[in-house]
């Protein structure tokens, strides 16, 4: 999911190519966080009123499917991704299925606040297999400002638990791999050359499929809603939802994922802010001093990038 970074991933940075722009990818990332960041709340209410999780989370991208699919049928688009690029498509709509399914499957088994501190351990993950994956060189104060957006997620979630179920903790980490592998794919498909769109038909396909299948291995009964409000919650994700995913692969395309996955540490805290405002959810104090560390991890991200700008390309972390 990266201009520089797809091209140092298989070939070194070929200069004939524009550098991508950090500051737009991290303004695109941050658009991305912020969209799915108002998933999580709506996806609470709409469990509220009869709607499951798991049923949202193949509905959202069941409907990002089709929209996008129609758009290509009605360009005259091929929907089949070329040969050369499938197994990368596999992979992110493996691991798409694999966030829909881990992520909302663990807080079944464990508290939503330890799965969401297990999860975002994504960013960290990309930051320190980006060196080994595509080149990207990391400097130390890099390191540092994802460790502190970390440590400031922990504390405005205080998960609170008290006791530790072994699937809740695996399913939180399937989802968790499987962002860091959405990531990397996505990535190197924008890198090809690879249209937003052509990339989301192929890898929602993956994506529906592996759901399905799963939950109906699972047994798990399949059921539409049957409120008019719980329509609308489900239109609200399927559109929100499709923002954001298109938003991030814009992202990874415009700059590299260890520079701009430390932006998705603000979405929890925005989804809290979002759960206060829609579902009459109270912050405590801890949360919001766990969203101020945060903010100034991005605030420091930022000045970082701004920092490496003025120095020259060479010189960038």
């Amino acid at each position: 999911m990266t201009s520089e970074a797809a091209a140092t991933r298989s070939a070194r940075h070929d200069s004939s190519q524009p550098s991508p722009s950090v500051a737009l990818g991290m303004s695109l990332a941050f658009g991305s966080a912020l969209f799915y960041a108002a998933n999580t709340p709506l996806a609470k209410l709409g469990s509220l009123h009869g709607l499951p999780a798991q049923h949202l989370g193949l509905y959202r991208a069941a409907m990002l499917l089709a929209v996008v699919a129609i758009i290509m049928r009605m360009r005259g688009r091929m929907l089949v991704p070329p040969a050369g690029t499938r197994k990368l498509v596999f992979v992110l709509g493996a691991g798409s299925s694999c966030v829909a399914l881990g992520y909302l499957g663990a807080v079944n088994f464990i508290p939503v606040g330890l799965a969401a501190i297990i999860f975002y351990t994504y960013p960290l993950a990309i930051m320190l297999l980006a060196p080994v994956i595509d080149g990207t060189r990391l400097s130390a104060s890099r390191i540092g400002l994802a460790v502190l957006a970390f440590t400031g997620l922990a504390i405005a979630i205080g998960p609170g638990f008290t006791t530790l179920h072994w699937q809740g903790l695996a399913l939180a980490g399937l989802a968790s791999a499987g962002c860091t592998a959405m990531f990397f794919s996505g990535a190197r498909l924008a890198a090809r050359g690879l249209d937003t769109l052509a990339i989301t038909v192929g890898a929602q396909t993956v994506s529906v499929s592996i759901m399905l299948v799963v939950l109906l291995l699972i047994s798990e009964p399949f059921a539409l809603p049957t409120q008019p409000i719980a329509w609308g919650i489900l239109a609200g994700v399927a559109v929100i939802y499709s923002g954001a995913y298109l938003l991030n692969l814009r992202a990874v395309a415009a700059a590299p994922p260890a520079k701009i996955g430390i932006v998705y540490y603000v979405e929890p805290v925005l989804s809290a802010l979002i759960a206060a405002l829609l579902l009459a959810e109270r912050l405590a104090v801890s949360q919001y001093v766990g969203g101020i560390i945060v903010i100034a991890a991005l605030v420091w991200a930022g000045l970082l990038e701004r920092r490496a700008a003025r120095m020259g390309p060479e010189r960038r972390a």
